[in-house]
């Protein structure tokens, strides 16, 4: 499956009013980020957190997330 992860990023900045793609983001922010993957069709478990939390790091885990078979 593959996303368009630009769309996404966008999205995730603009609703966390986010300029910085790598500042580490808190549990809210966390929550919001696996919402909006939720609507693109990116199911995350609660306990998924990347090792960078961060809207770059989310970025990175849903492009892994895509390749997998």
């Amino acid at each position: 499956m593959t996303f368009d992860l630009e769309k996404i990023r966008i999205e995730f900045g603009s609703a966390l009013q986010e300029t910085d793609p790598s500042r580490p983001l808190d549990s809210l922010e966390t929550v919001v980020i696996k919402t909006i993957a939720s609507k693109h069709g990116i199911q995350i478990a609660d306990e998924i957190i990347p090792e960078t939390n961060s809207i770059a790091g989310w970025i990175a885990w849903i492009e892994r997330f895509s390749k997998r078979p």
